[in-house]
């Protein structure tokens, strides 16, 4: 025990003392007994005071106590403030993701992106869609065609002492073409102009009588013909086959330098042409078929006179061509082409006749 405590006990054992002995002392007395009081009163003091003491410590130690339990007290209602505010927080994301995935069930989810993906790699694993096709893809074309070649001119007029035989045999030959076409879906409507003549011809020309003479001189033998070409696709468009039919006028010409037994002269009319298209292995190759027929209205005068032949003729004839196309706008074709021009005559029933024969190699851009 501490020394006040012994102290205050010591002091408690003196004052019960005191007043036992007090109160037997003075039983008998009322004047004693109020002094008796007072005594007890004053001497009881310090007891009181030991307890107060005593109290007073024990509530400072209750104070130290609740004291040292009041952090653990306030850190579990910190952790159960921290609980409740996260269980809040979750409460309060799941109801905001009810409420957007709700918000967003009604929209639908955009097409357009996948088709886009799906065209994009259906032209890449298809390059020759990428290609350029000048027929299909635009409504109207131009090309343009120029070559070189042989050519050979055989013309036979009957005359009053015999025929008048004219060979030229083959020489070279110029070939030179422009074209346009207006594409629809079915149908298509063309236009063409083309130019072909020999090159430095020498020919020779001679009657067939036991006196005649040879001579030689520089000639020129051409065509022309120019005219529009409506057509219909065979098949699904451009690509397909084509039926046309050409529409124009054409003339052929026979000019010298010198002066020959066989005067200079033109024949020319209308002609009709039935064409044929037909396209191989994806257009790399075409074939292009032509026969032609020709009313010959006209008929050179000096003509006339040397073999005593009548005002009208007729021709027939045709081309054919291959193409190879070596690029989507330039192609190589290789061409024929043969006519054949007759008119009557007046001598022993004799007839005019005038052949042409053209073989050329002609390159085309088209654009």
């Amino acid at each position: 025990m501490s020394p006040q405590q012994i102290a205050c006990a010591a002091l408690s054992c003196l004052a019960v003392l005191t007043i036992a002995s007090g109160v037997s002392a003075d039983a008998g007395s009322v004047g004693a007994g109020d002094t008796t009081t007072s005594s007890v009163t004053r001497r009881t003091g310090p007891l009181d005071t030991c307890k107060g003491q005593r109290r007073r410590k024990s509530h400072a130690r209750s104070k130290a106590h609740e004291r040292a339990a009041e952090p653990s007290s306030e850190q579990e209602s910190s952790a159960t403030e921290a609980s409740e505010q996260l269980n809040e927080d979750s409460a309060s994301l799941d109801s905001a993701d009810r409420d957007t995935a709700t918000q967003a069930a009604p929209i639908p989810a955009p097409a357009a992106a996948p088709q886009q993906l799906d065209t994009s790699s259906a032209e890449v694993s298809d390059p020759a869609s990428l290609e350029p096709r000048p027929e299909s893809v635009r409504t109207f074309a131009m090309e343009l065609r120029a070559g070189a070649g042989l050519t050979q001119r055989i013309i036979d007029v009957p005359a009053s002492q015999g025929h008048l035989t004219f060979d030229a045999g083959w020489a070279p030959a110029l070939d030179v073409r422009a074209a346009g076409r207006l594409t629809g879906q079915h149908l298509f409507l063309s236009f063409r102009a083309a130019y072909q003549t020999s090159l430095g011809s020498v020919a020779s020309d001679r009657l067939q009588l036991p006196a005649s003479s040879t001579g030689q001189a520089s000639v020129r033998s051409s065509h022309f013909d120019a005219g529009i070409t409506p057509g219909l696709w065979l098949g699904a468009g451009p690509d397909s086959s084509a039926l046309s039919l050409f529409l124009g006028y054409a003339v052929r010409a026979f000019t010298s330098v010198t002066e020959l037994a066989l005067p200079r002269f033109t024949l020319h009319g209308p002609v009709l042409r039935l064409e044929l298209d037909v396209p191989l292995f994806g257009r790399v190759v075409s074939f292009h078929l032509a026969p032609e027929a020709q009313m010959l209205l006209s008929i050179s005068r000096d003509l006339q006179r040397a073999g005593q032949l009548d005002s009208l003729g007729f021709a027939f004839g045709g081309e054919a061509d291959l193409q190879f196309r070596i690029h989507a706008r330039i192609a190589l074709r290789l061409s024929y082409r043969e006519s054949h021009g007759f008119a009557s005559a007046a001598v022993q029933a004799q007839q005019f006749s005038d052949t042409e024969r053209y073989i050329v190699a002609v390159t085309s851009v088209s654009y």
